[in-house]
């Protein structure tokens, strides 16, 4: 998420690095057990810019979500697919709070226990956790869905095609998600490189792209 986030909200990547400087201070007060004056010295500096790397987080989401539903859909049938985000932190009195509810449990972890560095993103499929729901070859399909609707975003808003590299495309995957996988890959545009145990699971939509073949270190086009 965070490469994501990084292309396309200029203002992510300053805060996101102050951040992680002022969580590195906090947890070293922490983990030193010193006076709690010095532990919450830093809070106003993390929460200044978790403030900002969370809203940063939550437009690229938004904008994720808008594209993933129909790629998605093309790749996986007719289910719906959102995304869900947890901030890092409960509550909804923002981090401040949460970081003063939470300071004796910090003192006693010996580490800052809320934050955007413990955020997370959940994908549901008919509204159930993806992880438990679906294949694993739906899941390798779902995270490519992910992957591509990135790509597309980023050419949108920089005008970037990113490289797109998939390794062992096939591997448990069956022959209709190679081919609707491959046909997605090809409408991209830009410079993939997808590899494959044997020339056989090349799926059509890519029989026309330059193919190379790589044994015993040595590369020879095919």
């Amino acid at each position: 998420m965070d490469w994501g986030v990084f292309h396309v909200e200029h203002t992510f990547f300053p805060a996101w690095r102050r951040y992680r400087r002022a969580l590195r201070q906090r947890n070293r007060a922490l983990k030193s057990r010193w006076p709690k004056k010095d532990v919450i010295a830093w809070d106003a500096e993390l929460v200044r810019n978790a403030e900002l790397v969370d809203a940063s987080r939550r437009a690229y989401i938004d904008q994720l979500h808008a594209g993933l539903p129909a790629q998605a859909r093309r790749l996986l049938g007719d289910e719906a697919v959102s995304l869900e985000y947890d901030s890092g932190w409960r509550g909804e009195d923002g981090l401040g709070h949460a970081l003063a509810a939470n300071l004796d449990q910090d003192l006693r972890a010996g580490f800052t226990q809320q934050g955007p560095h413990r955020a997370d993103l959940r994908v549901t499929i008919a509204s159930a956790n993806a992880r438990d729901w679906v294949s694993r070859g739906q899941q390798k399909i779902l995270t490519t869905a992910l992957l591509l609707v990135q790509a597309e975003l980023l050419y949108a808003r920089r005008g970037i095609r990113p490289v797109l590299l998939i390794d062992d495309m096939a591997a448990e995957l069956g022959a209709r998600y190679r081919e609707v996988l491959a046909h997605e890959i090809a409408a991209l545009g830009g410079q993939s490189f997808v590899t494959f145990l044997e020339a056989s699971l090349v799926p059509e939509a890519l029989a026309e792209a330059r193919m190379f073949h790589v044994e015993h270190g040595a590369v020879t086009r095919r």
